[in-house]
C-alpha cells in the first residue's frame, strides 16, 4: 500500500481517464498537462518527485500564470510545508484513499435486483453514456460536457483497461462510474446516481458488480470532511493513506 497516491498519479492508466499528458517540470515536480483544455484542474495540475521548495512552488505558479491559466493545483501523497502553504496562501483539500484488503466483505452488500450493469467494452453503450451526461448538465454546461464526454469515451474504445459502467432501470441509466485496472488495482471513480433514484441500492450495485467481475484491490478516494468515508468504512474499505491537494485560484 506504500505511496499509493503517487503510484495513482504517475501511471498511464491516470492519464488516460483524465486526458492528460505526464511531463517533467523540475527536479522536484512533474506536471499533468491537457493543453487542449488548460483551465480543467483534473486535467492540469502538479505532482512531486521529491521534497518541494518556496523556490519550486513559485517557479510552478509562474509558469500557470505565463500560460495565462487561473489555477494552480497540487497533488501529493505527503504534506507539504506549512511555510509554503501561508508563503503562498495555498488552499488544502485532501481526501483518503480507501481500500477493500477483503474482499469477501462485498458478498454483504446489498444490491437492487432491477438493475442491469451495463459495461463499455463490452457493449455499445457510448452513446446513452453521451445522452445521459449532456442531459444532466446544467444548460450553460451542457456544450462543453458534451465536448468532455466525447473525449473520454473515444479514449476508452482504445483502451481495454478503462471501463465505463452504467445501471439500467428500466432501460434507462440511473447511475455509473468508470474504473482503471492498472498496477493490480482496480481505481473506482465518478460514482454517481441520479437525484430521483437514490437510496434504492443503486451505487452497492455497481459496486458489486465490480467486486464480482475483476481482480484486484479495489480502491476508491473519498474527502476527509464527507459523508461517503463512512458509508466505504460501513462497507469495509479501510483507509490507507491520504491525498494531499493545494490549490490557488486567482484572476
Amino acid at each position: 500500500m506504500e505511496n499509493m497516491a503517487k503510484k495513482i498519479h504517475e501511471t498511464n492508466a491516470y492519464g488516460i481517464a483524465m486526458q492528460s499528458v505526464l511531463k517533467p517540470f523540475n527536479i522536484h515536480m512533474n506536471r499533468w498537462c491537457d493543453e487542449s483544455n488548460p483551465e480543467d484542474y483534473n486535467r492540469n495540475f502538479f505532482t512531486s518527485t521529491g521534497t518541494l521548495t518556496m523556490e519550486d512552488v513559485a517557479q510552478a505558479l509562474e509558469h500557470q500564470k505565463k500560460l495565462g491559466v487561473h489555477h494552480f493545483l497540487l497533488k501529493m501523497s505527503q504534506p507539504l510545508d506549512e511555510a509554503i502553504v501561508e508563503r503562498f496562501g495555498l488552499e488544502p483539500d485532501h481526501s483518503y484513499i480507501m481500500a477493500l484488503r477483503e474482499r469477501e466483505r462485498s458478498k454483504e452488500w446489498k444490491t437492487n435486483h432491477k438493475i442491469v450493469v451495463k459495461d463499455g467494452q463490452k457493449e455499445d453503450i457510448y452513446a446513452d453514456i453521451l445522452a445521459h451526461s449532456v442531459n444532466k448538465a446544467a444548460p450553460k454546461w451542457k456544450e462543453i460536457v458534451r465536448i468532455s464526454m466525447t473525449r473520454a469515451l473515444e479514449e476508452a474504445k482504445t483502451h481495454p483497461e478503462y471501463h465505463w459502467l452504467e445501471a439500467y432501470l428500466d432501460g434507462n441509466i440511473v447511475g455509473g462510474c468508470y474504473i482503471l485496472c492498472h498496477n493490480g488495482c482496480i481505481e473506482l471513480d465518478d460514482l454517481n446516481v441520479d437525484q430521483e433514484v437514490r437510496k434504492q441500492y443503486i451505487a452497492t450495485t455497481l459496486m458489486k458488480y465490480v467486486a464480482e467481475n475483476f481482480d484486484g484491490l479495489i480502491y476508491v478516494h473519498a474527502a476527509i470532511n464527507r459523508t461517503p468515508k463512512d458509508m466505504y468504512a460501513k462497507m469495509g474499505f479501510e483507509i490507507v493513506e491520504t491525498s494531499y491537494e493545494y490549490f490557488k485560484e486567482w484572476e
